[in-house]
């Protein structure tokens, strides 16, 4: 009877010996956190029995690659589960095409659809074919929107 609680007693401290020399997941989980927040501060991960979980957005796949190869080189990560979404970036409008767009859905609105519109550095250039008392109506619907500089080329 000795015998086997010392037997008991030597596998219940085997046991607490190995499952406290496991990796803790809050660790681990500030250590992939770092890893990541340079190259790819969209991406978010919790630890769970050192299984990372890695979520957020990249704007390629490369990247979300990436991140997932960065989380598997962080020390005592077992495995990593990837679902961190591509978003392709939203391409910047410039402020005169921002312009030229609010100018032309102005004039297409007041009925004004043989007027072509360009716009550089602010300054509007209005050409195309319309009698000269629309064109005083167009000019006024152009002055209600900010612009520099208003130049008729209608004819």
């Amino acid at each position: 009877m000795k015998k086997f609680l010392f037997i008991c007693a030597v596998l219940m401290f085997t046991g607490l010996t190995f499952n406290s020399c496991s990796p803790d997941d809050a660790v681990t989980q500030g250590q992939v956190r770092n890893a990541l927040l340079s190259r790819y501060p969209g991406v978010s991960c919790s630890v769970r029995n050192s299984i990372v979980a890695l979520s957020g957005t990249v704007d390629s796949e490369e990247a979300r690659v990436g991140a997932e190869e960065l989380a598997k080189g962080v020390k005592n990560v077992k495995s990593v589960v990837n679902e961190i979404e591509v978003v392709e970036p939203v391409a910047a409008v410039s402020p005169d095409e921002s312009l030229k767009t609010a100018i032309s859905v102005a004039l297409g609105d007041a009925g004004f659809k043989d007027v072509w519109v360009e716009v550089k550095d602010e300054e509007v250039t209005l050409s195309g074919k319309v009698s000269k008392a629309d064109q005083k109506k167009v000019l006024d619907v152009v002055k209600g929107i900010k612009t520099k500089k208003v130049i008729n080329d209608m004819k």
